[in-house]
């Protein structure tokens, strides 16, 4: 028989793919988990999810599942409104990873009780804190063979000492951002946008530990990714200069433009 211990084992590792944050063993884990997903959730979604972003329908979570599909389907709808689960068309549903993933969904969304959502943020503040590795030495150091900040590619808001840069203002300098790392063209190749709630200021604020920089919301989506978050109610939609405003007016409260370190834009800074 299964155990409540064995459950929230299992989906940890659902929710840690190669590629993504790895959820370590951990009571701070088994905290964040059990008041993530009630243990009924995580027996669903351990017993229909047998990967990450692989599609389930809700007659194949009936036959694997044996629970009746109205149960079901009110238990799912719950689920992707609260961005614990994300819908893919009319009755189907696909399991993102923690993070990136379920975590951006669940405190973008902001819908779950704030009391469960308290207690989720508070470990996920304090794995946050150990840079999710427990066992690690951290801060991490830079080697010529490891940056540990090499995932995520940075766009100056200022130039080092001396002026504050335009957005869309190239520099002349050894460091110049490149064309591609200009925001205005970065945003260039995308036509929907939208803004959306922080979800790292607001775990931040319910861990007790509030962001000291801004209280306004800055995390921005493009393309898909937008489409995503405005067709759920969670983003707000924006044109290309309302985007190009917001970018501006973070920059001049000192925030630093963010994203993936990849080649073409990822879609959210």
């Amino acid at each position: 028989m299964t155990t409540n211990e064995d459950v929230y084992d299992k989906l940890r590792i659902l929710l840690s793919p190669n590629g993504f944050i790895y959820l370590p063993q951990h009571e701070e884990t088994t905290k964040l988990l059990t008041n993530l997903y009630t243990e009924e959730e995580a027996n669903l979604l351990v017993t229909c999810f047998p990967k990450f972003r692989e599609v389930v329908s809700l007659d194949k979570m009936g036959e694997l599942t044996g629970l009746p599909k109205a149960q079901l389907s009110e238990m799912l709808s719950d689920m992707a409104y609260k961005g614990k689960i994300t819908p893919e068309g009319k009755d189907e549903y696909f399991l993102l990873a923690y993070l990136p993933g379920v975590f951006e969904e669940y405190f973008t969304a902001n819908r779950d009780d704030p009391e469960i959502m308290k207690k989720v943020a508070e470990p996920h503040h304090a794995l946050h804190k150990m840079g999710f590795s427990p066992e690690t030495e951290w801060p991490l150091k830079s080697t010529p063979d490891f940056n540990p900040k090499s995932g995520w590619r940075f766009v100056p808001a200022v130039e080092p000492v001396t002026r504050t840069l335009a957005i869309n203002e190239s520099v002349d300098a050894a460091n110049k951002v490149l064309p591609f790392e200009a925001i205005e063209q970065y945003w260039g190749e995308f036509d929907v946008f939208s803004v959306t709630m922080c979800s790292c200021r607001n775990v931040a604020d319910l861990a007790g530990d509030p962001c000291k920089r801004t209280s306004e919301n800055f995390c921005a989506q493009a393309g898909p990714v937008a489409e995503h978050m405005i067709a759920s109610g969670v983003g707000k939609k924006l044109n290309f200069d309302e985007m190009m405003a917001l970018m501006k007016k973070a920059a001049e409260a000192g925030l630093v433009h963010s994203t993936m370190n990849m080649q073409n834009a990822a879609g959210f800074i």
